[in-house]
């Protein structure tokens, strides 16, 4: 009875006392100095091929969204973080849409997509946002290699000896020897494959957490990139502990729960035996996230150890946190919750504490409670997200704390109904859309894509990404495409991430801290004289390739700022700057781009990698793609370059690039340097998108003494065909792209696209905001023969 009447109590004093919460202050001040402005970009895929286009949708939240009003986006590899290709686009209202072409020489491997506006924090964008990528081939390259673990080190032998296999396609000896260059501790090594097509290396073992080896292998005009991660002999694991309220209390049953990883940061699942001053008296199992729960009856005079039953590590004794003599410990058995949430609270002594909900920003409950030694207290909530239910004593001094997540729900904020489940090829897809939630309206992007160009190990939907991943570290993968509608995944990572990485000392001190310098990325230039020696007068100078005339003029010295709102450009297109009042000098235009600066120190950053598993084996051949994948295949051109044209890019493409291909489509998107393209003519019709379209010609002059500067960029518009002409190849992984539609409540938005010559799985997926929510949802079509 008493329990129940304290719960009770608990909900009639949280609204009365909500605004008395003496740290009001403190939370507004901490709101202000630690930013949670975030980006999340919504690619339409994650498994590219060669001279594919990446579109996506960009996502702001931050304080003050009319600041960020440029989205950069960067392509880089992994291997070398060599930024292969790079664009701006404009943002508006914290949304901003966008391509990215994929060039058609990009070797096959394991890249990321690098995004950030223009707003900076110490001369480093505020907002940072990757993407991993995998670039697969659907050409049959000229060589198949393979690495292998033929030894793997021991405590005794500390080598690995790997062996590295080039053949033909038919697995045969290729004729000549294949160049190969090497990667490993920091180290570049250059050799060639011998008479039977291997390198035989011996590696030996590093003290970094990741052995890292990666090679380049070049067989005359085709190159690719192989890495593996090599295991280590026997090591210790990462074992830690954390007790729920941040201690484990004397004589009382506290609940515990145990993470394990190996040397490489990866979770680990296994057994583990809990002793208590040298008896056996629990066992305990990890899941596939590396992550265990058990109860301990814990008291102070005796040792607690767990011995991992497990034959890898090195040692496997480790002991459980220093019992302490007073304070709380917390349990809640289901921290995911909707409107209320149940936190069990034990103690070895009756205590008058403070409890509080917040998220360090905000605090959606105050009131004091009276602590028996064990104590139930259904708490009301109110908000949507990750909180954190901080106990404090009357000094505000925190004795337990717990992270929950509220407002969770498992109805569908959208529904998604397709004519049929099943289709056959070039078959119309109609797709209805009703928003189900209580907002009234939604922004969101929409993707059908092939299921296998959806790797699970590289997906970021934008329910996980602003609620789980940019709030908690370091989490493990949760092994679906939506995170966050993994119940038990959540659940899991919530128990070792009780703690949050803002400290309670950092929040009370944050009224002290001084805000940090804020900027914004520029494009800036001079006009310097042929030896690089500035100018001492004011000139003109004028842009080409624009979709607006622009003229500016300098400083007495030749400065200059470009002005990125009217930089405008065509999709894949570059500005061309021209000092106009030249008469004949050498002077020329020097550009510097805070954006190029910004991608090369990203790229590099050490706080990106990837975390991969140790193998015993690596194929070349998982970097194709499959054989109903199929693409057209062009016979192999090549285009030297004209001095005198500096605009051509493209086979068959006039100065601005455009082309038109033998089907009479400008700038058709299956026809990429197919020598059969021409050039387009000023004043005939072409196909643009099915429609009947006009051609103005290219304005681009050919002239010499020209400056390419990276301006903003129009996205791409999705070309939706019903592939009425049987001879043209439909071979698209992506059958349909939107990025922006609005869906309003109570209304069927209808969207028509038509499948393709590839068969199999496809996913639809739906994912934007709404007032104050995020939304995701994903539908299945299969395309049969």
């Amino acid at each position: 009875m008493r329990i129940m009447l304290q719960m009770i109590l608990l909900l009639l004093l949280a609204g009365r006392l909500h605004a008395q919460d003496p740290l009001t202050k403190m939370f507004q001040n901490y709101s202000l100095a630690k930013s949670d402005d975030a980006l999340f970009v919504h690619f339409d895929k994650n498994v590219y091929s060669n001279n594919e286009t990446i579109y996506f949708t960009g996502y702001l939240l931050a304080q003050d969204l009319n600041r960020h009003n440029v989205l950069a986006v960067a392509l880089v590899r992994d291997a070398d973080s060599l930024v292969l290709s790079h664009r701006k686009f404009a943002m508006s209202g914290g949304i901003a849409f966008g391509s990215l072409a994929i060039p058609d020489s990009i070797l096959v491997g394991s890249y990321h997509l690098l995004a950030y506006t223009n707003i900076t924090v110490n001369g480093k964008p505020k907002v940072v946002f990757r993407q991993p990528l995998s670039i697969k081939s659907g050409k049959e390259p000229s060589f198949l290699a393979t690495l292998k673990i033929v030894k793997a080190a021991t405590e005794q032998q500390k080598i690995n000896h790997v062996l590295l296999s080039v053949t033909s396609n038919e697995k045969r000896f290729l004729p000549k020897p294949t160049a190969v260059t090497y990667n490993y501790n920091g180290k570049t090594v250059t050799t060639k494959t011998d008479g039977f097509g291997q390198v035989p290396l011996q590696l030996p073992v590093i003290a970094a957490n990741q052995q890292h080896l990666k090679l380049k292998l070049k067989y005359e005009k085709d190159s690719s990139f192989l890495s593996i991660i090599l295991p280590k002999p026997k090591y210790s694991a990462s074992v830690k502990f954390y007790p729920e309220g941040g201690n484990i209390i004397n004589g009382v049953v506290n609940s515990i729960a145990l993470e394990a990883k190996d040397e490489n940061l990866a979770p680990v699942s296994l057994k583990a035996i809990l002793y208590e001053n040298e008896i056996s008296i629990d066992t305990i199992e990890t899941n596939s996230y590396g992550i265990g729960k058990f109860h301990l009856l814990a008291k102070a005079q005796n040792v607690y150890k767990l011995k991992l039953v497990h034959s890898q590590f090195i040692d496997s004794n480790y002991l459980l946190p220093k019992i302490i003599n007073s304070g709380i410990a917390l349990e809640i058995q289901k921290p995911v919750c909707n409107d209320t949430v149940v936190i069990i609270a034990r103690a070895n002594k009756k205590q008058n504490v403070w409890l509080r909900v917040h998220n360090f920003k905000e605090s959606f409950l105050y009131a004091p409670v009276s602590l028996s030694t064990k104590q139930s207290l259904k708490i009301p909530v109110n908000f949507k997200g990750l909180a954190t239910v901080t106990i404090t004593d009357s000094l505000n001094r925190p004795l337990a704390e717990r992270m929950i997540f509220g407002g969770y729900s498992s109805k569908q904020q959208l529904t998604l109904t397709t004519n049929q489940k099943q289709y056959q090829k070039r078959k119309k897809v109609e797709l209805n859309i009703k928003l189900n939630d209580t907002n009234e309206v939604a922004i969101v992007s929409i993707a059908c894509v092939q299921e296998n160009r959806l790797e699970v190990s590289k997906m970021n939907d934008i329910q996980s990404y602003f609620y789980l991943y940019n709030q908690l570290d370091q989490l493990p993968a949760s092994g679906s495409l939506n995170a966050l509608q993994n119940l038990d995944y959540v659940n899991s990572i919530l128990s070792v991430k009780g703690w949050r990485r803002y400290t309670w000392n950092e929040f009370i001190t944050s009224a002290d801290k001084v805000k940090p310098p804020i900027d914004s990325l520029k494009i800036t230039g001079q006009v310097v004289h042929d030896s690089d020696k500035p100018i001492k007068k004011t000139v003109s100078i004028i842009s080409l390739g624009s979709t607006n005339f622009l003229q500016l003029y300098t400083d007495n010295a030749g400065n200059f700022n470009l002005p990125l709102n009217e930089t405008t450009t065509p999709f894949n297109k570059k500005l061309y700057l021209f000092i106009a009042d030249k008469n004949g000098s050498t002077d020329k235009i020097k550009i510097s781009d805070d954006y190029e600066k910004q991608n090369l120190l990203l790229s590099k950053s050490p706080s990106y990698f990837t975390l991969q598993l140790p193998s015993t084996l690596v194929n070349s051949e998982e970097l194709k793609l499959s054989s109903k994948e199929k693409i057209l295949q062009l016979k192999e051109v090549t285009i030297t370059k004209n001095n005198s044209d500096f605009f051509s890019s493209k086979f068959g493409a006039n100065g601005c690039g455009d082309y038109v291909c033998t089907y009479n489509i400008l700038n058709c998107p299956n026809h990429i340097g197919d020598p059969k393209n021409r050039e387009p003519i000023a004043g005939q019709t072409y196909l643009v998108n099915g429609k009947q379209t006009l051609y103005p010609g290219c304005s681009v002059e050919k002239t010499q003494g020209y400056t390419v500067v990276n301006g903003l960029s129009i996205a791409k518009e999705f070309y939706v065909s019903d592939y009425k002409q049987p001879e043209e190849p439909a071979y698209f992984s992506t059958l349909y792209w939107n990025y922006l539609n609005k869906i309003e409540k109570n209304k069927t938005t209808a969207v028509e696209f038509y499948t393709g010559d590839i068969t199999g799985k496809f996913k639809i997926i739906v994912q934007g905001i709404s007032k104050g929510d995020f939304i995701y949802q994903e539908q299945l079509i299969e395309i049969k023969e």
